[in-house]
């Protein structure tokens, strides 16, 4: 997460990788972190794969700063995942949302690096 771009549009591109915590993103998670191209400034995670409903928040990556009520799919993968995880999806249930979910990324400062990572690509 060090590199820096470079003025003009070469070096490496910014980005902030946003995906849900399961199996597969780590891979997302590999490639992004070692990519000579890349500069990975921020990683966000969301429940993406029980994701649903209209009070979620229109951008994505706003679940990273806002708490939002979502629903938890049991039957998702069952009791056990593809990696024999074992997970008490009851308890999480019962629990309430945490107040911050951006731990050390402060909102203000998470927008700006959004804000600037996208006034690169744009």
């Amino acid at each position: 997460m060090s590199a820096t771009p470079q003025q003009g549009g070469s070096g490496p591109i910014p980005v902030v990788l946003h995906c849900d915590p399961g199996h597969d993103d780590v891979f997302a998670i590999w490639l992004a972190a070692g990519h000579p191209e890349i500069d990975l400034r921020a990683i966000t995670t969301v429940c993406g794969n029980a994701l649903g409903g209209p009070e979620l928040p229109a951008p994505a990556v706003e679940a990273a700063v806002t708490t939002v009520r979502t629903r938890l799919d049991i039957e998702l993968h069952g009791a056990e995942t593809v990696g024999a995880t074992s997970v008490d999806l009851i308890d999480e249930l019962k629990r309430e949302p945490n107040a911050r979910v951006a731990t050390g990324l402060y909102a203000e400062r998470f927008w700006k690096l959004v804000e600037d990572t996208i006034r690169v690509l744009a």
